[in-house]
């Protein structure tokens, strides 16, 4: 289950000035300026009762980070008393749980299952989780040239099945 956390934008105005916008969906950015920075929009996914998508606003290459998949890092106990449905096993001790809404816009990103891209919900996935064990951090890769305005689709793995 998500957790809602808000925050004020990071990013400063054309004036030099920090944004005065308050920002619960977007990690560190309020949408306007998550959108002209990294190309990335939060709006209601293509895909029947998944909530949220990622959306690109604008052309993302084959092989770019498309978005930081972020959180705290908790024990797999910890994660197993109370899964919040967006972690990510970094080894079999630990997991990324993404739950907070400021966790990165990764978070956003759904799968397109076999049965969604039969009824034309969705096209495929088009990006993949990239995990660095190292730093306990992951993001999210394109795997294909992905345009601006396309949803972005990250297989899941077969634990989430």
């Amino acid at each position: 289950m998500s957790q809602r956390d808000c925050s004020r934008c990071t990013a400063l105005t054309k004036q030099g000035t920090q944004c005065s916008r308050t920002t619960c969906k977007y990690s560190h950015m309020c949408f306007q300026h998550s959108k002209s920075t990294h190309g990335l929009q939060v709006k209601t996914s293509h895909i029947p009762n998944t909530g949220q998508g990622l959306y690109t606003t604008k052309t993302i290459k084959k092989g770019q980070k498309v978005a930081s998949y972020g959180g705290n890092v908790v024990s797999q106990n910890a994660y197993n008393q109370n899964p919040s449905g967006y972690g990510i096993h970094l080894n079999k001790n630990q997991v990324l749980d993404g739950k907070s809404t400021q966790s990165g816009l990764g978070r956003y990103a759904n799968t397109c299952k076999p049965a969604n891209k039969k009824k034309g919900q969705c096209k495929g996935q088009n990006a993949k989780l990239t995990v660095n064990h190292r730093n306990q951090t992951a993001s999210i890769k394109a795997t294909k040239k992905i345009k601006a305005g396309e949803e972005v689709y990250v297989p899941y793995g077969n634990n989430f099945w």
